[in-house]
């Protein structure tokens, strides 16, 4: 998959990600937002040293926010990690994946993810929890001590 496909899949014009997001990086089927270029490129060095799937609590840079998609199991996902102003410079594009997703529920959808978010940012703890929203089944997962929410979206059969 390419950034061009991820374009045409959130119905946007071409060069739309790489004009507005000046730190990602794609990696087969997971669009990765960085904070700053610093950032960008310690995740990519971690990443060329075999630190790629390092967990969420490891002391490895991380990307801020993940868009992905996993074609096998027809399922899609938003993974942040909740740091100072991760949800302003990753709104556009969080909001553009959403709603493509869910079309006519994407603001349903959109609240639920930011109350979720700002809950977690200020330090409540959330449990994982899972919800249906238009035709699909939303699993949310929640690292508390990690700010980190995961977002699991898959087609309600």
């Amino acid at each position: 998959m390419c950034l061009g496909e991820i374009e045409r899949c959130c119905s946007v014009d071409p060069g739309f990600f790489s004009g507005m997001l000046g730190h990602y990086n794609l990696l087969d089927t997971t669009l990765r937002l960085f904070k700053d270029d610093k950032e960008k490129q310690a995740v990519l060095n971690a990443s060329s040293m075999g630190n790629l799937g390092a967990s969420a609590n490891s002391a490895t840079a991380k990307e801020e926010v993940a868009l992905w998609l996993d074609p096998a199991y027809n399922t899609y996902g938003i993974t942040v990690r909740l740091r100072e102003g991760t949800l302003a410079r990753n709104k556009e594009a969080v909001e553009l994946f959403g709603n493509r997703l869910f079309t006519y529920e994407a603001i349903a959808f959109h609240r639920w993810f930011n109350a979720i978010c700002e809950e977690v940012e200020v330090g409540h703890s959330i449990a994982s929890k899972q919800a249906e929203v238009g035709g699909y089944t939303v699993n949310l997962l929640v690292d508390n001590e990690n700010k980190t929410v995961v977002f699991s979206i898959a087609a309600t059969k």
